[in-house]
């Protein structure tokens, strides 16, 4: 699981679950990802059909959506990926829009999973607050298969 310590801006970010990536083939995309420029909180998920496709279109979604922001500082990274999961991504709004704002990402074969992993490596870097920003399930998705991330 990546982490980064960040700082959260007053707007909840927006995510886009298999937007411009999109599920046009949903039984080959067997993996998703999620991204987070923390400048400007946008977060982006999407789907791919390897880890590396998944991340690399996370990224790149993420550079196109959060640059149309006022403030953004070039600072999108991928928060994780999961094959046959959930990924997810959770920031600290206890002191929403100041400095010293925490964020986590997490992946798991639940949503619930996920989100758990995701708020323990928010509180591990002082989020005392935190909440879901955007998260998505691969779109070809087996429960009684395992479930692998990074």
């Amino acid at each position: 699981m990546t982490t980064r310590r960040a700082v959260l801006v007053a707007g909840i970010a927006a995510v886009n679950l298999f937007g411009a990536a999109g599920a046009a083939n949903a039984a080959g995309e067997q993996y998703a990802a999620v991204s987070y420029a923390p400048s400007v909180s946008q977060a982006q998920t999407v789907a791919g059909s390897s880890p590396d496709e998944a991340k690399n279109l996370a990224l790149n979604l993420c550079q196109q959506f959060a640059s149309t922001y006022s403030g953004y500082k070039n600072d999108c990274v991928v928060g994780a990926w999961v094959h046959n999961g959930w990924v997810m991504l959770v920031g600290d709004n206890a002191n929403e829009g100041q400095p010293g704002g925490a964020w986590g990402s997490g992946w798991g074969h639940t949503e619930d999973d996920a989100r758990q992993a995701a708020v323990g490596v928010c509180q591990n870097y002082g989020g005392t607050q935190c909440n879901d920003i955007g998260g998505a399930q691969t779109p070809a998705y087996d429960p009684n298969q395992p479930t692998t991330g990074g």
